[in-house]
């Protein structure tokens, strides 16, 4: 699974588990400005936190390669050294995560959908109650 592996990769070879992209795209200029707040989870997973308030659809640079966004299933093939641009949806709760499109990660991200961890669900769920046991 793609957490123990980057887990062994942190263990193993000291590599961090939460990464700043330069580590995986150090050709690429854009993640050398002071406001690029984006960070990889891993070499596979690349999230662009929101920073302000109030955004429900963001311009976000991401990197060049074949990304899927978590939340829509959009595909978005990046060809050269460099990124590009993208504008998605970022709800509360939703920001941009993208994930690259590997069998490792498909199946991931297919398990937490079928699970309902992960889904399009605009209304966030009821909290469950619960009661406390007394002795």
């Amino acid at each position: 699974e793609y957490r123990i592996r980057i887990f062994n990769e942190a263990s193993f070879r000291g590599y961090p588990v939460v990464r700043h992209p330069v580590l995986h795209f150090p050709s690429d200029e854009q993640f050398m400005t002071e406001d690029a707040f984006s960070f990889m989870l891993g070499d596979s997973i690349y999230i662009a936190p929101i920073m302000r308030c109030g955004v429900v659809k963001t311009k976000t640079y991401i990197p060049a390669g074949r990304w899927i966004h978590l939340w829509s299933d959009s595909v978005y093939d990046i060809y050269g050294d460099t990124g590009t641009y993208v504008e998605v949806q970022a709800p509360p709760g939703e920001p941009p995560v993208f994930y690259k499109g590997c069998e490792e990660l498909n199946l991931v991200v297919s398990k937490l959908k079928q699970k309902g961890i992960i889904g399009l669900e605009k209304t966030p769920p009821k909290p469950k109650r619960f009661s406390l046991l007394k002795k």
